[in-house]
């Protein structure tokens, strides 16, 4: 750990102490993502020790919730203090997790490329292979939701008409057909996006989108704007839960 980390790790922790020291109720539900689980260079490459310690932490001091229950509960009165669990990419790591969320009955989003053959490598910035669609329709046999993360994900900074099309309506029109299921929910790459974006993943028929903006899911929250928190390599175990709490989540924004 760098001395950088060092420095946020210590903020994480002083601000979630001003939190208890005023003891209110955490707002909204939290909402981490990860996205590979092989032990490797990557950044995003968070290993299955570390992944099955920092959940299991999560699950003593709060608990988990589905994607549809997190909603649910904030639209009636904003205030829990539940996780909910997201994962980009549809790497194939993320097969190694499941005796992990198996146990702790974890319910999972996986967000997944319509057209990982043709995957921007350069934004994805990992080597690892992609799930088949057998492994992901049998995560899907799990309980798991699984949600759209483009077809290729390209940088969404400018995306032209054309791109708009394929990525983000032709790509939930392709993983319908593969699974047999409605797609609901999709994620920005990288939560890079626009109004414009925005209203083609509205237009296209998604019902939610992800973000990585700062904040926890409450009643107030714009549902195609779900904010989330992303963990990498560089979080520790002590970090959790105060790396998602309500002060250091206002700081960061």
């Amino acid at each position: 750990m760098n001395i950088a980390h060092k420095i946020r790790s210590v903020a994480y922790k002083v601000l979630s102490y001003i939190d208890i020291f005023l003891g209110g109720i955490e707002n909204g539900t939290a909402i981490l993502c990860y996205h590979s689980f092989e032990s490797s260079t990557n950044r995003y490459a968070v290993s299955l020790k570390k992944f099955e310690d920092q959940v299991s932490r999560i699950y003593s001091k709060s608990g988990f919730v589905s994607l549809s229950k997190a909603l649910s509960v904030n639209k009636s009165d904003g205030k829990n203090n539940q996780v909910l669990l997201t994962i980009d990419g549809g790497l194939k790591s993320v097969l190694d997790i499941l005796p992990i969320t198996t146990k702790l009955k974890i319910a999972v989003v996986l967000f997944v490329l319509s057209n990982p053959e043709k995957a921007d490598r350069r934004e994805l910035d990992t080597k690892e292979k992609f799930l088949s669609w057998s492994d992901i329709k049998h995560l899907q046999s799990l309980g798991w939701e699984i949600g759209c993360h483009s077809s290729t994900h390209v940088n969404f900074s400018n995306l032209t008409e054309k791109q708009i099309e394929n990525e983000i309506v032709n790509s939930k029109k392709i993983i319908e057909s593969k699974l047999g299921k409605e797609v609901a929910s999709f994620a920005y790459p990288k939560g890079i996006h626009d109004e414009r974006v925005k209203d083609a993943v509205k237009k296209a028929g998604y019902k939610n989108a992800f973000s990585v903006l700062p904040g926890r899911v409450t009643s107030k929250t714009d549902t195609f704007d779900l904010p989330r928190t992303i963990i990498d390599q560089t979080h520790q175990l002590s970090d959790f839960p105060a790396l998602y709490s309500k002060s250091w989540l206002i700081f960061r924004r």
